[in-house]
């Protein structure tokens, strides 16, 4: 877990695009994994201006499993705050037409 934040810092603050790095993520994302707050923090400081399209599957999946009414409180309250953050930082990832 110590060396994923290294690696999440390190693409925010220098601006590194490692696209592959958002699908990793999305592996963990699981309300019920272990330490998924630090995960998603990891996540969200990692987020630049990359392209939308390549860190939408992973905000999707963390609206899907944390945003939904059969969720405990603290998951969606978790949820929401991650949502907002990640739009903070990408204000185009909202504005990706989705295929669904």
């Amino acid at each position: 877990m110590m060396m994923l934040k290294v690696i999440a810092r390190t693409i925010g603050l220098h601006g590194l695009i490692l696209l592959n790095f958002y699908p990793f993520l999305q592996r963990y994302v699981q309300p019920h994994q272990r330490d998924v707050t630090n995960l998603l923090a990891a996540g969200i400081q990692a987020c630049h201006e990359v392209p939308p399209d390549a860190v939408e599957p992973l905000f999707k999946q963390i609206v899907n499993q944390f945003v939904h009414d059969r969720s405990r409180p603290e998951a969606i309250a978790v949820g929401l705050n991650v949502v907002r953050e990640m739009c903070l930082r990408m204000p185009l990832i909202g504005l990706v037409e989705s295929q669904f």
